[in-house]
């Protein structure tokens, strides 16, 4: 018997001491151009907030501390050939702790914004979003 399972990422909603949040622009084929937290793939065996520090470091250059779990969702996995998969992406609101963003891997631009300057209609990923509106509390 074949299982198809969701495949493991996480998202850090990283905050700052003024409330703002770090985002940044997708550069690639898949969602190139729209806005994205720091994140990704977990590897195999890799501990959540292992990831969640790995990936943030990998794609903005700053460090963070993990804090409290916000959500859970379902999307597409695009890199997969298999119109049927999954991810779960879980999403954590994230300290920003030092370092100075920047664009790296697989991002072209970096921001912080407040909450009234977040680009809602620009986000990649329906899980950001839905992260992002918990952590601000809006309906």
């Amino acid at each position: 018997m074949e299982y198809k399972n969701s495949n493991p990422t996480v998202n850090a909603i990283i905050i700052d001491d003024d409330n703002r949040v770090l985002l940044a622009k997708r550069d690639s084929e898949n969602h190139g151009g729209l806005w994205d937290s720091p994140g990704g793939y977990l590897d195999n065996g890799e501990h959540p907030f292992d990831g969640l520090r790995r990936e943030t470091m990998e794609e903005v250059g700053v460090k963070i501390e993990v804090g409290e779990f916000l959500c859970f969702t379902i999307e597409e996995d695009f890199y997969s050939e298999d119109p049927e998969a999954r991810c779960l992406a879980i999403s954590f609101r994230c300290k920003y702790v030092s370092g100075e963003a920047e664009a790296k891997d697989e991002t072209s631009e970096v921001r912080w914004f407040a909450k009234d300057e977040i680009p809602w209609k620009q986000m990649a990923f329906p899980g950001v979003a839905e992260a992002l509106k918990i952590h601000y509390n809006i309906k």
